[in-house]
């Protein structure tokens, strides 16, 4: 063999080593041409944190192929407009995605439906030449569950179902060859655990002792964390002996030290694990954000410690993740997550560009009867508290141009922009209806999520803030 050909090899070779932890998603969305599809995961189970990782246009035709490298299996979701549709991928997996037919009746119904959407119907078809892929395995699983809960659990909630939950799970043995997919083998351990969970057929010691004790934490394994919640969610606040809430709060609000909680942690004899005792905490710290006897202000700095001090690497991140979670949430003194967007004109703005000065941010759209009747009494307010506050209006229709005649003869005494279809940013700002009004601070920091609408009282609250 020549020097040349051993060349190409080596090439071939490093084409197929490297290529192997892409997945392809393929599909066809018939309906939604020009729009863009987005591949997304979350980057860790407990933050649930959305990474993107790969878009595309849905050409003319209706198709779209998104390419994505993973190192293990995981799960996934495609978002187009504000519908997410979930599936499993193992790498170097194939799959195809067809959706429905998406029918526009209306354009005020269509852009309402698809503001609000939360899932659209699809089909996942796994490549002909590979047998068994993680969705299929997945899907199965899946359905075997919801047969039994309606045959067998349905109506029989304080029943015993202590027989039936173990002639199920031998049904489930009997049905999948075990060590065929090392994630789904996990998933249907962790999915019968957490229905022993669940269905209280086994106690939270034979549970802990068979499933977590020595066994490998799956922080990123999305029934194993659903599994490992059920366990753990209200274990240091309610479940454990040896833990008191006094104790908690004075570790929180008047010492704020990671290293503190952790050694309070140990006290109970399940938690002498070190990572399981970083991950318990972790999820209880990302509780406290909603319970009123800890201060939010004290939970950020114990956060930033357990990002540094961690031993498990993937728990640093976890606790950055759930810093960005809450420090970006729609709690009043959260930071308001930032955004460039552009007016009709196509100017871009940045919400910096506004900084230092009160901001009454309002999210409305052209088909909703509601937020056109608002502007009038918005252009009220901003021509009231002109130099003293900021008056900005996103647009949510997908389409600028519907509501261009609306604006063309019209000047506003404040500023209109587009949000350009990215539906993140709604997520972003906690939008799940319009018209959402929202009072940021100087210091980019929400004062009042939702705000008071101009038309129920809004001048009055902005007197007692801004002054007269």
């Amino acid at each position: 063999m020549n020097k040349q050909s051993i060349f190409l090899l080596f090439i071939l070779l490093a084409i197929r080593v490297y290529g192997d932890g892409n997945v392809i998603i393929s599909g066809y969305f018939p309906g939604a041409e020009g729009e863009t599809i987005h591949l997304m995961t979350y980057e860790d189970m407990v933050s649930k944190q959305q990474l993107r990782l790969a878009s595309a246009a849905i050409d003319n035709n209706g198709n779209f192929e998104l390419t994505a490298s993973l190192n293990e299996s995981r799960l996934l979701f495609l978002r187009v407009f504000n519908g997410k549709n979930y599936l499993h991928a193992a790498p170097g997996e194939s799959h195809l995605v067809e959706y429905e037919k998406l029918i526009i009746n209306t354009p005020e119904q269509d852009e309402s439906r698809l503001f609000r959407q939360r899932a659209f119907n699809v089909t996942v078809y796994g490549k002909k030449d590979q047998q068994d892929d993680l969705h299929t395995l997945i899907m199965r699983m899946d359905d075997m569950v919801a047969t039994y809960l309606e045959e067998q659990v349905a109506g029989r909630v304080r029943a015993s179902h202590r027989a039936s939950l173990e002639q199920f799970g031998r049904e489930v043995d009997e049905a999948f060859v075990d060590g065929l997919q090392p994630f789904f083998d996990d998933y249907a351990k962790y999915y019968m655990a957490y229905l022993k969970r669940s269905l209280n057929v086994r106690g939270f010691d034979a549970l802990f002792h068979n499933y977590i004790k020595d066994q490998p934490i799956l922080i990123n394994h999305p029934i194993y964390m659903d599994f490992f919640r059920s366990m753990f969610d209200n274990y240091v606040f309610s479940g454990s002996r040896s833990i008191r809430m006094h104790q908690l709060e004075n570790a929180v609000n008047k010492h704020a030290d990671f290293e503190m909680l952790m050694d309070l942690l140990a006290n109970d004899r399940s938690l002498q694990d070190e990572a399981l005792r970083e991950l318990v905490l972790l999820i209880s710290l990302d509780r406290m954000f909603a319970m009123p006897d800890f201060f939010n202000s004290r939970l950020w700095g114990i956060l930033e410690e357990a990002a540094e001090k961690c031993k498990v690497p993937e728990h640093r991140k976890i606790a950055a993740n759930i810093i960005k979670k809450h420090s970006r949430g729609f709690h009043v003194g959260a930071i308001v997550a930032d955004f460039q967007l552009s007016d009709i004109a196509g100017n871009v703005y940045d919400l910096q560009d506004f900084r230092d000065n009160f901001v009454y941010l309002f999210f409305w759209a052209g088909w909703c009867p509601l937020s056109m009747q608002s502007i009038s009494a918005m252009q009220e307010v901003a021509e009231e508290f002109d130099g003293k506050l900021e008056v900005i209006g996103v647009l949510v229709d997908r389409d600028r141009q519907s509501v261009h005649h609306l604006m063309a003869d019209r000047e506003f005494p404040f500023q209109l922009l587009y949000f350009d279809g990215d539906y993140e940013l709604l997520d972003n700002f906690g939008i799940a209806t319009v018209p959402f009004y929202i009072l940021i601070g100087p210091d980019g920091r929400i004062m009042a999520h939702p705000f008071v609408p101009p038309h129920w009282g809004a001048q009055e609250a902005l007197h007692e803030i801004l002054g007269k």
